[in-house]
């Protein structure tokens, strides 16, 4: 029967994923990350996860979930959706993302003021893209 069935071209069959140019596309649920059911695209054949907002390349980051989801089929390529164009699309991204929450935990410890936060996490990644969801995450976890 094929991988799409006998349906029309395109037409998704969630178990078997999508056919596009003898390659298989999978839908991979991460549950949730910066909404509710959002998912990874997974490229077996090329070893590549398309992550979305499920991994952050050098951005600074709103909410840590579903790295594992995306590390599981250890990818040669990470497509992060939050990027620094400049970089490439490497898995590491997929290890540096829960690094920089951890780095984030110590100054967290000490309460600071919110702005000592927003100052000091940049110390510890310099030349991170969009510094807003660190002062919103300062906000939150500051009040």
């Amino acid at each position: 029967m094929g991988i799409l069935g006998a349906g029309p071209p395109g037409r998704r069959r969630a178990e078997e994923g999508l056919l596009l140019e003898s390659h298989v596309l999978k839908s991979v649920s991460t549950h949730h990350t910066g909404t509710d059911r959002t998912s990874v695209l997974y490229v077996p054949g090329l070893g590549l996860v398309v992550a979305g907002d499920a991994v952050y390349d050098n951005v600074h980051l709103c909410l840590l979930r579903a790295l594992d989801t995306v590390e599981g089929p250890h990818p040669v390529a990470v497509v992060a959706g939050h990027r620094d164009r400049c970089r490439p699309d490497t898995p590491d991204t997929i290890a540096q993302t829960p690094a920089c929450l951890d780095d984030v935990e110590s100054p967290l410890a000490l309460h600071p003021a919110r702005t000592a936060f927003y100052q000091e996490v940049p110390v510890r990644h310099p030349g991170r893209l969009n510094p807003s969801p660190l002062w919103y995450g300062a906000q939150t976890l500051l009040s």
